[in-house]
């Protein structure tokens, strides 16, 4: 799960979303700390778990294709956290190009995170788009300066190409 390409807290974010230990309403409300609504902030109509928001909710599910669409990965089925996490060792890349795709699925759930925390404590309306896009400055950044060697070019990284 560990990719020393994206900061430590994206990975422990990974492994805490894999071991359903992230503040949802759900979870909080189990560990009885009051919240007003178990509902998903978002769509308010399933219960707030760490799959809907990560993996089934609306927002994840279109976040993920325009990803799998970046990545030209065959569009992406999973059913939770830990299917996320491990997509690289599945995908068909070079060793390079999976330890970046990796990064980059780690840097999604990330970005789909802060987009709930962003939802819930401050009422913003997040799009499709704007997780997408920083998915793509996060993880260039990430990866570009974080990996030995690297000459990665911006138009190269939004063809997903030349790792």
């Amino acid at each position: 799960m560990w990719n020393n390409w994206v900061p430590g807290k994206v990975g422990i974010l990974a492994w805490r979303t894999e071991m359903d230990r992230v503040p949802v309403f759900s979870l909080l409300a189990k560990r009885n700390i009051r919240v007003n609504s178990m509902d998903c902030p978002a769509c308010g109509l399933m219960e707030e778990t760490t799959e809907h928001i990560l993996v089934s909710f609306g927002l994840a599910q279109s976040v993920w294709l325009a990803i799998s669409t970046w990545c030209k990965v065959p569009q992406l089925f999973t059913f939770s956290v830990r299917d996320i996490v491990e997509l690289y060792k599945y995908s068909k890349f070079p060793k390079r190009k999976a330890k970046v795709f990796h990064a980059v699925c780690l840097v999604t759930l990330w970005c789909l995170w802060k987009a709930r925390n962003d939802m819930v404590h401050n009422g913003s309306i997040v799009t499709v788009g704007s997780v997408v896009e920083e998915v793509k400055a996060l993880s260039y950044l990430w990866v570009k300066n974080r990996s030995s060697g690297s000459t990665l070019s911006w138009s190269d990284w939004e063809k997903f190409d030349s790792f």
